[in-house]
């Protein structure tokens, strides 16, 4: 999983990349406003294919839609619903 580089100038996310080890229940990654204004955060889970199509992930992102107000952190928790993780 990897972060979005079109972003807001004040979020900063805690890595560009999760690995999510196989025998967890779920990961987790910080989110952060280093801004003085709220920005509205929304984040899910995409599958790409090798072909650069996109479809359903095995992955739920929680919150899924949130206020960040300035000068605060938040943490995205990824939880896996099922499927297969590539060996």
């Amino acid at each position: 999983m990897c972060g979005s580089l079109a972003h807001a100038a004040g979020i900063n996310i805690g890595a560009t990349r999760v690995i999510f080890h196989g025998d967890a229940k779920d990961a987790s990654i910080s989110i952060s406003n280093s801004d003085n204004v709220p920005y509205l955060i929304q984040s899910w889970a995409q599958s790409i294919s090798e072909t650069g199509a996109s479809g359903d992930a095995p992955f739920m992102v929680t919150p899924p839609l949130f206020r960040l107000n300035g000068g605060q952190k938040n943490v995205l928790r990824i939880m896996r619903t099922g499927g297969h993780l590539p060996g």
